[in-house]
């Protein structure tokens, strides 16, 4: 039931972002390119005197404000007069940054000025459905390896000591199906199962 929820939720949001020109699909898997705006972010933040960044999630995005999940804790911070927003590279507005579900959010960089106002909000959503093939605990963490049956291959991505996992530990037998958010920093960040 719960793969059914996300299998729509992704083709919604794959229809949303392929209207909105980015050609993301959130269904099927693609090698994240998180430099693809560097350049524009990198003029935004020199142009809006930031001097901090926070990493997390985005739990909630209005006009006025967003809210970021970062190590467990919730940040709020307000917008200034002219804030810009990026999904997955490309100019976007604050909207296209909500929660795709009630726990399933946009990982997100929130740049922010000397008055603690968020000028720019660069958000990233990655995920990909699979097969899981094998796992493996080494030095790295947990490691799973996932067969992709639409692109008939397979990838292996470590998984976030942080990631959100589901609650019983039988989600990562071999032949289960899941749905993997994948990371800013190469790694899954949350599994759903059905």
């Amino acid at each position: 039931m719960l793969l059914k929820r996300w299998l729509t939720y992704s083709v919604i949001l794959g229809g949303i972002l392929f209207g909105l020109g980015l050609g993301a699909s959130a269904s099927s898997w693609q090698e994240p390119d998180y430099s693809v705006n560097c350049d524009e972010v990198a003029r935004c933040v020199a142009n809006a005197g930031v001097v901090r960044e926070y990493y997390g999630e985005i739990v909630g995005i209005n006009a006025e404000t967003v809210e970021l999940l970062r190590d467990g804790v919730r940040l709020s911070f307000k917008f200034t007069d002219f804030p810009s927003f990026f999904c997955n590279g490309y100019e976007a507005k604050p909207e296209t940054l909500m929660p795709v579900t009630e726990n399933a959010y946009f990982e997100a960089v929130v740049y922010v000025d000397a008055q603690g106002r968020a000028c720019l909000v660069n958000g990233f959503y990655y995920g990909m459905e699979g097969v899981i093939c094998d796992y493996q605990q080494g030095e790295q963490g947990l490691q799973l390896t996932l067969y992709q049956l639409d692109q008939d291959r397979t990838n292996t991505l470590r998984i976030s000591s942080e990631a959100r996992l589901p609650r019983s530990n039988a989600w990562f037998d071999r032949g289960n199906v899941v749905y993997v958010l994948y990371g800013y920093y190469g790694e899954i960040r949350a599994v759903y199962v059905d």
